[in-house]
């Protein structure tokens, strides 16, 4: 570095800062979570297994993250025939079956045959979860933040 280095000016360096939650109950945290769970039906404790809610958004609990939202509204109990669709066509014949119903077709069908003709007590349904309308306005309204989860950098292809 010479005496006429001091004078030139400096390069400004860019910097890009992602956001990290400090707090596991804020918007971000709140659109990611839901866009994880948008999906099929699923339990409370379904994401529990994913390490990046803990690192990445702060959740170091889950399961209490989605009853927590559950009780806000943000999610719903899944109808019978939601869970059914989780359900493989092999695994709703033998329900059928089992309770001497006979039918043939496709899933829809199978499943309109099964829920017709068994009460919902005896299908011993597990409890699953969607997400509720306020669930869907709440991921439409912070779109943006989930793009920020999804891309933190902004790349693009242009």
């Amino acid at each position: 570095m010479g005496l006429f280095d001091i004078f030139k000016p400096k390069k400004k360096e860019t910097v890009v800062q992602v956001a990290t939650p400090k707090n596991p109950d804020n918007d971000y945290v709140n659109a990611v979570f839901l866009s994880i769970h948008k999906g099929q039906p699923h339990s409370h404790n379904a994401y529990a297994h994913l390490g990046y809610l803990s690192y990445k958004l702060g959740i170091n609990d889950p399961t209490q993250k989605h009853i927590d939202m559950f009780n806000e509204g943000y999610f719903r109990e899944a109808r019978p025939e939601e869970i059914l669709t989780t359900y493989r066509v092999a695994e709703i014949k033998e329900l059928l079956n089992s309770h001497g119903v006979t039918a043939t077709g496709k899933k829809a069908v199978l499943i309109d045959a099964l829920l017709e003709k068994v009460p919902q007590e005896e299908l011993n349904l597990p409890e699953l979860f969607r997400l509720s309308h306020k669930g869907w306005d709440f991921m439409e309204q912070h779109e943006d933040l989930i793009q920020l989860f999804r891309n933190p950098y902004n790349i693009t292809y242009e």
